[in-house]
């Protein structure tokens, strides 16, 4: 008894996943390309951070009075950076491995 009801549980799932195929893969794309265009406008911001740092190391040279400080500052900047980046990588990889999927389940459900 208990076997047929998952049965049942079962292919009402696979058959719900089947109506919401055509838009799960569309879902993936939009979800895709807005992470895509976050993951760009972060790159670009990564000029800034690096001309940042960059002055904190020139600071830290010329021997500034609070240069532990900024020494401090520009290393927490710089690993928050490379966190982050590898971060957003990591999600738009694995987004992208998504979508692949979606595109596959959707070929194989036509």
């Amino acid at each position: 008894m208990s076997r047929d009801w998952l049965g049942r549980s079962y292919q009402k799932s696979l058959d719900e996943q089947d109506v919401k195929a055509g838009t799960q893969l569309n879902n993936a794309r939009d979800i895709y390309t807005s992470t895509e265009t976050c993951v760009e406008l972060r790159l670009s911001m990564l000029c800034q951070i690096n001309g940042v740092v960059g002055t904190a190391d020139d600071l830290v040279r010329s021997n500034h009075y609070a240069s532990e400080k900024i020494r401090r500052h520009a290393d927490s900047l710089a690993e928050r950076r490379d966190f982050n980046r590898q971060r957003a990588q990591n999600k738009l990889s694995r987004l992208k491995d998504f979508l692949h999927l979606q595109k596959f389940l959707q070929v194989g459900t036509l």
